[in-house]
């Protein structure tokens, strides 16, 4: 299955729909206003699975009930990245097997979405039955891995810069890395991540297999809460890794959502993800 790409009038005259391993969220709107921006947090029940908890969510939220035809779903399932020139949709169900071995075709569909702006196309999957009741309740459905909108914001941000840049996005227990040049990604993974303190060794593993100089390029951290509780006594998960990269980089940016998205009315909305800030200021 391939979705074709989401211009930024698609995205505020639809409805979209964030689901995680451990979040549901419903959001719409207009980012330049903060009174036309609507963002709904819905509590999981995380003992059924998240094609449950939508279909219970269609019966309580407001923004579900409002009448939408139109929808975007963001994911966070395994995601791989495919060279737009080597791309052949006969053979990337098979491809994508090899590449995560946990893929089971019985119980879901790979979705392939291009991103024309980094040459390449990305491949996750989308449980079948949460497909089905996204499909159930809206006529004109997009799939999206939910970091694809960071890729995009950050690519523009970086673009121009005479330092290289490498990223790293924290999203829950996960830590994406990447890196582009010429426009074009030139390093992309992530790592599971459960414990912070397991960050510095992938990230400057990476730093050094790209070969980027200690002292000029730039290590940028984005995604990361400012208001995660710190233990008793200690920094908080943030300021701990920014303390610890400072030991081996000279440049480590830590930048604000609100510096990040020029203040925009809408990015101030409370709760609101890194991501979806992304996916609704994107240029």
């Amino acid at each position: 299955m391939t979705t074709r790409p989401i211009s930024r009038n698609d995205i505020r005259l639809q409805l979209t729909l964030r689901i995680t391993r451990g979040s549901m969220s419903f959001s719409v709107g207009n980012p330049l206003s903060a009174q036309r921006m609507v963002f709904e947090a819905y509590e999981l029940n995380k003992s059924i699975s998240a094609a449950a908890n939508l279909r219970q969510a269609f019966a309580s939220s407001e923004l579900l009930m409002s009448g939408y035809n139109r929808a975007l779903v963001l994911t966070d399932g395994d995601t791989m990245l495919v060279p737009a020139d080597e791309y052949q949709p006969e053979g990337i169900e098979t491809l994508y097997q090899h590449t995560f071995g946990n893929y089971a075709p019985a119980s879901s569909t790979v979705v392939a979405t291009p991103l024309a702006e980094h040459g390449a196309v990305a491949v996750t999957a989308v449980s079948k039955d949460l497909k089905t009741v996204v499909d159930d309740h809206f006529s004109d459905v997009r799939y999206l891995p939910l970091i694809a909108p960071v890729w995009q914001h950050l690519r523009h941000r970086c673009h121009g810069s005479h330092r290289r840049q490498l990223f790293a996005h924290f999203v829950e227990d996960r830590m994406w890395v990447f890196a582009f040049a010429q426009n074009r990604f030139k390093f992309c993974n992530y790592y599971q991540m459960p414990n912070i303190k397991d960050a510095p060794y992938y990230l400057l593993y990476v730093w050094k297999l790209l070969g980027m100089d200690a002292r000029n390029d730039e290590l940028h951290l984005t995604g990361m809460a400012a208001d995660q509780l710190p233990a008793h006594g200690e920094p908080s998960p943030r300021d701990w890794l920014v303390g610890y990269l400072r030991g081996f980089l000279a440049r480590v940016v830590c930048v604000g959502e609100a510096v990040d998205f020029h203040l925009q009315p809408g990015t101030r909305t409370e709760g609101l993800p890194y991501d979806l800030m992304a996916l609704y200021c994107q240029e």
